[in-house]
């Protein structure tokens, strides 16, 4: 009787064990805002526009004014993700026969990359049982092999301001830390980096030189004060993938002065009120 009861004892104390080793769960240590490379694939579309200038220097910039469009694909290197134009800026400066996808033209924009890794589960190194824990990886495989990266989207390795507006080829500009992570959902500058489109806000310490304050604002302004101080101002980068089965992009233009036309389309030379 006894042998029986201790039987069932342990038996059930087994059980109970075994049931309290299945209630634990995954235990996920990788850290947020991370990206597959796989993301960087493709040709995208690229664009800047200025999100915040201060008062003070609304006549050298404004929110809003925005950079000409781009057509760049991304390279992951182990130090910087980097984004190179497609095209030729000259058309045939570089020889005829140039493809986008392999074309490698000026850098447009580059930021730091902090790691590469898998993302997998820990395993025991001496018999190769794995565990519940899922962790970084950034030992076993080469970077180059390694499925994700963290990038560092707090500053700009490329400050080129210049296809922003003709006028800031008159101004220096250098990138300031910024980055607001993405699960910062109400804030309007947070990163947003998905499968086809990415959004990055960054800020950049801009300053006019003495040419830009004299010439352009044709002494209007003092070098050093007012709107020909330096300033930090926001500009966002906007990369959106190019898909083929979107419809055929057609600009639609929004000209200063348009002539009045008929049905017909002739130009009306007198207007009856």
């Amino acid at each position: 009787m006894k042998r029986a009861l201790h039987a069932l004892l342990t038996g059930g104390l087994v059980a109970l064990s075994a049931s309290c080793a299945q209630d634990v769960g995954d235990i996920n240590r990788v850290q947020p805002n991370y990206t597959s490379k796989n993301v960087f694939n493709g040709i995208w579309y690229f664009r800047q526009t200025v999100t915040q200038v201060p008062y003070e220097n609304s006549a050298m910039l404004f929110e809003g004014i925005g950079g000409e469009m781009e057509k760049i694909r991304w390279e992951v290197t182990e130090k910087a993700l980097i984004a190179y134009r497609t095209y030729e800026f000259i058309p045939g400066a570089n020889g005829a026969g140039a493809k986008e996808a392999s074309y490698d033209g000026q850098p447009v924009a580059a930021w730091p990359i902090q790691s590469h890794f898998d993302v997998q589960r820990g395993y025991n190194p001496a018999t190769g049982e794995v565990t519940n824990v899922i962790s970084e990886n950034s030992s076993d495989r080469p970077w180059y092999e390694r499925d994700y990266v963290r990038v560092d989207w707090s500053t700009n390795l490329i400050n080129n301001t210049s296809s922003i507006d003709t006028f800031m080829q008159y101004v220096s500009a250098s990138s300031a830390n910024y980055y607001i992570p993405e699960n910062e959902t109400d804030n309007p500058d947070r990163a947003e980096v998905g499968s086809d489109s990415i959004n990055i806000v960054n800020k950049y310490n801009v300053a006019p030189d003495n040419y830009s304050c004299y010439v352009e604002f044709n002494d209007w302004f003092q070098p050093g004060s007012g709107a020909c101080s330096a300033s930090t101002i926001k500009m966002r980068s906007s990369f959106l993938r190019v898909d083929d089965r979107r419809p055929t992009y057609e600009p639609l233009a929004y000209p200063n002065v348009s002539d009045l036309t008929d049905t017909d389309g002739s130009p009306l030379w007198t207007v009856t009120l």
